[in-house]
């Protein structure tokens, strides 16, 4: 940079007043300077150097590609009526005149929803719980898992959080004597995450958009790493029995930022000096001086501010520990840039920062403070101050409510060579190991912050050399124990950083193909004509039956060899006949005794099979019902061998799994009744018997026989227990609807499929994924909101111009017709719905520095250092930019804005950093 001319100084502050009233009408801008204009267009050029290196080629393009994509504008669309109504009738002349409010137009609105990367489903079986196996129903007791080391269900991994068995809350005490596993402080036995609970839960990594991993590097480390997101959360589904619903109830849940989740050690403390504790780092090589944006609840944060506070305890290798006490700040920046002295940062707030010079004098680490002055909006210098790289000033002046950060400060002998990198941060957060997030009380969620080191020696303190870990956890969710479908639970509770919702959806029966199931009471059948196995018949009379139907056809399947006279073949049917009392079935010609237990199917041919029981058999009748799953049937009983010592009837269907300990099986979720003597249907075991009621019993699938069931799968905390009955609008754990009760019938809704209860993770801004599409019939004048959007669609005007009637005597009234007029949407009136649109592009954005012709008017964005780009050569020349000072360079000179580095890693940084600044006015 040349000496500083002060009549220059005045011209550029002059051009920048100009220049910041312009640039309220442009679309993209960085700092001060457009780079797309208000309709859309570009109005920028990308150089590259023709020999530069195949990264400043690419940097180029990532630049490129970003202004491309900001390339449109914003209109409003609305609804108007154009074209004319006729009328036709007789001879004669007259008018047709409109009825009144009778002007409607018809619209069809859809509006895109969000697409389905921000949001995650995660589905559980009815009755199940949230844990690392989803699906198998894993018993709990007490609120307190059983088989705590069941491989499949906790979490074993540490240090290497991207590995399927990592644990969400890593522990440096593992090894310790009194250790427990998960994240505890330093040199302590207890932790936050001491329940059992947090050994099996749900995790939301990667595979949520959102949560994908972010490149992370603070200026001058040495190497970049990752940043991954995680949320997670146990709890369980449940039936209640008192409200006839499925309830969702939260033990816990957590947000997590890991560093370097691969398995290295994180975010160093100190990137100026590498390996340095952060004890023994320098203020200017520590991280706040290092300008590291992060992502914390979907959105981009500086490190700002890190207060370890050193443990007493020794810790080992690269385990994460954490100490109580422990603070970060984190902070929004809404404007920052390298200011020369004389140079002036606008706060955006009414107030600018000048910096007038770096200090000569220097603190004992020789660090040298940034000489800033406050100026008002009318010219007036309020105060001046200094600030020490690395260092935040939270409120200028003690009066402006700015808040200014410097990174790093450059004192340079001669003034040209004195910068300082300067930022205003709109917001700041502290957070604080042990405390409530943002030590809000309105908040139920806590902090821990997770610290590394590099295994000290036996004996020797903590010093926390990286940060590991960000978490925000809630181990005991207030108020959610009983979430209904379509309740929300927030992530976190505060309004400003509430980001994210898991979303209990209910049981997902959407598409799902039902059959309808009726067992009811017939006190006479009639006399049906019977087959054979070689075609001859004979005839029965049937009296009292349970009539068994199922809506579809061949619902029923039953092999024939069963049946009496045998028959060939498998019988299929959807209408089946259980007698419970043998003397209603009088022999016509069959030569059969009929007795209780004995079945008649109808198959879809009209024919009619009988099916006798086969009193030997303990499993009695059963037949076959697909739509149950595999090995769904129904299955009847006589009294001899059911556990009522009454007939019963059932219905067996497919349940999913459950386990036991070290192995998983399907389960059979049986439903029924038995039948007393006038055909009334009752609960099993109710012991005052009610004709409401359907009985439950869930076994092994292996054991089907209910008087001899060994295995029984029962959990109370699922709200599904064994042996019990349950009223009607009960749901079982296949999804089965016990739909209607009365003292001589029951109905269900049976599910082709195992249905799930589901969930949703997703960013606020994402909750309704499907598009909204809504037909609308409005008037004039009137307005709709379209779903959840936030879009209005108003009818502003119908206009018509009626053409002249005719009519002939006695003719009769003429007729009017509206058909040539319809609804079109216009640009250009009054707001109603907004819609963006590209601008075509018909040149391009990036040539080569050889190709680069008139460049002095517009603006510039030069790639590449002046070694390999001649352009950048001419707009640096006399600037004072030193490469081997300052590696990485993002600095607009005159119509051109600098985007460099000494090296080709250092000139991705600086394109990083560039598109980082852009913004949209």
């Amino acid at each position: 940079m040349k000496g500083i001319n002060l009549k220059k100084i005045g011209a550029i502050v002059a051009g920048s007043a100009i220049l910041a009233s312009s640039i309220a009408f442009a679309g993209l801008v960085y700092q001060n300077t457009p780079l797309v204009d208000a309709n859309g267009q570009p109005v920028v050029k990308v150089v590259v150097g023709e020999r530069a290196m195949a990264s400043d080629g690419v940097v180029a393009a990532y630049i490129a590609s970003k202004i491309a994509n900001e390339a449109y504008k914003t209109s409003t669309l609305t609804a108007q009526v154009v074209g004319e109504g006729s009328c036709t009738g007789g001879e004669g002349s007259g008018t047709c005149t409109v009825v009144e409010n009778s002007e409607q137009v018809t619209l069809e609105v859809t509006v895109p929803g969000a697409g389905a990367a921000d949001q995650e489903d995660i589905d559980s079986s009815i009755g199940d719980y949230l844990d690392r196996d989803l699906k198998n129903r894993f018993g709990k007791d007490s609120d307190t898992f059983v088989a705590v080391n069941e491989t499949d269900e906790t979490y074993s991994i540490l240090d290497d959080y991207d590995d399927a068995e990592a644990n969400p809350y890593q522990d440096h005490i593992i090894n310790v004597s009194g250790g427990n596993g998960y994240l505890a402080e330093a040199g302590s036995s207890s932790s936050d995450f001491d329940d059992d609970s947090y050994k099996a839960m749900v995790l939301v990594g990667d595979s949520f958009g959102p949560f994908q991993k972010v490149t992370v590097k603070p200026k001058g480390a040495g190497s970049e790493m990752y940043e991954g997101q995680y949320f997670t959360v146990s709890g369980y589904n449940y039936w209640d029995s008192a409200d006839n619903k499925l309830y969702t109830a939260l033990d816990s849940a957590g947000y997590s930022v890991i560093f370097d989740p691969a398995g290295d050690y994180g975010l160093p403390l100190c990137p100026g000096d590498a390996g340095t504790s952060v004890t023994l780092c320098g203020d200017t090589d520590e991280l706040p001086a290092h300008k590291v944006y992060i992502k914390f609840l979907n959105e981009d944060w500086i490190i700002s501010e890190v207060i370890p506070i050193v443990s007493t305890a020794n810790v080992g290798d690269k385990e994460t520990y954490r100490t109580d006490g422990s603070q970060i700040k984190l902070a929004k920046e809404a404007v920052s840039g390298i200011l020369n002295v004389g140079e002036i940062l606008d706060t955006g707030t009414g107030y600018k920062i000048r910096l007038d010079d770096i200090a000569r004098e220097s603190d004992i680490a020789n660090n040298h403070p940034a000489i800033i002055t406050v100026i008002d909006s009318n010219g007036n210098e309020i105060c001046q101050d200094q600030i020490f790289a690395g260092d935040t000033e939270d409120n200028l002046c003690d009066t402006t409510e700015v808040k200014v950060h410097v990174y790093q400060t450059a004192p340079g002998v001669l003034l040209i060579s004195k910068w300082a990198e300067i930022g205003i941060f709109s917001d700041e957060i502290e957070i604080e190991d042990g405390l409530k997030f943002i030590d809000d009380d309105d908040t139920e969620w806590e902090v821990a912050i997770g610290w590394a080191n590099k295994a000290p020696s036996a004996g020797e303190a903590a010093d926390p050399e990286y940060l590991r870990a960000i978490i925000l956890f809630n181990d005991d969710p207030d108020d959610y124990d009983d979430m209904d479908a379509g309740e929300k639970f927030p992530v976190v509770d505060l309004d400003d950083y509430h980001k994210f919702d898991l979303i209990y959806n209910g049981v997902d029966d959407e598409g799902v193909d039902y059959s309808t199931l009726e067992w009811k009471y017939e006190s006479s059948v009639g006399q049906k004509t019977f087959q054979n196995g070689t075609g001859l018949t004979c005839k029965m009379d049937i009296g009292k039956t349970i009539k068994v139907s199922a809506s579809g056809s061949e619902m029923f399947r039953r092999n024939g060899a069963d049946a009496t006279p045998v028959a060939t073949g498998v019988k299929r049917g959807s209408e089946l006949w259980f007698v419970y009392d043998g003397s209603e079935v009088t022999d016509v010609d069959c030569l059969i005794t009929a007795k209780t237990g004995d079945t008649f199917m109808k198959d879809d041919d009209g024919d009619y099979w009988y099916f006798p029981l086969d009193e030997t058999d303990p499993l009695a009748q059963k037949f076959d019902f697909r739509q149950a799953g595999p090995d769904g049937r129904i299955q009847f009983y006589n009294s001899s061998n059911s556990s009522s010592a009454s007939p019963e009837v059932w219905l067996f269907e497919n349940a999913g799994e459950w386990k036991t300990s070290g192995a998983k099986y399907d389960i059979a979720n049986g439903l029924g009744v038995y039948v007393d003597t006038d055909g009334k249907l009752y609960g099993i075991y109710d012991t005052t018997p009610d004709d409401e009621f359907v009985s439950l019993n869930i076994v092994n699938e292996t054991v089907t026989d209910i008087s001899n069931a060994t295995g029984n799968y029962s959990d109370s905390t699922l709200g599904y227990v064994s042996g019990d009955d349950y009223e009607s609008k009960f749901l079982s754990m296949r999804g089965t609807q016990f739909t209607g009760a009365s003292a001589t019938k029951r109905t269900f809704k049976v599910p082709k499929s195992v249905l799930d209860a589901t969930y949703t993770f997703a960013t606020t801004e994402a909750e309704t994924s499907a598009p909204d599409t809504v037909t609308l019939v409005l008037g004039e004048g009137d307005e709709e909101t379209i779903g959840t959007s936030g879009v209005k669609i108003k009818v502003v005007e119908i206009t018509e111009q009626l053409t002249p009637c005719t009519f002939g005597t006695g003719a009769g009234a003429p007729t009017c017709s509206m058909a040539g007029v319809s609804a079109v949407i216009m640009p250009n009136n009054a707001p109603t719905a907004t819609v963006k649109e590209v601008y075509p592009l018909t040149s391009n954005l990036v040539v080569l520095d050889r190709d680069a012709v008139g460049l002095d008017t517009g603006t510039v964005v030069t790639v590449g250092g002046d070694v390999v780009n001649t352009v950048t050569a001419d707009a640096i020349a006399g600037s004072g930019v030193d490469f081997a000072a300052q590696p990485v360079v993002v600095r607009a000179i005159g119509n051109k804005i600098v985007v460099a580095g000494l090296t080709a890693e250092d000139t991705i940084t600086a394109g990083q950093q560039f598109v980082a600044g852009l913004t949209r006015n």
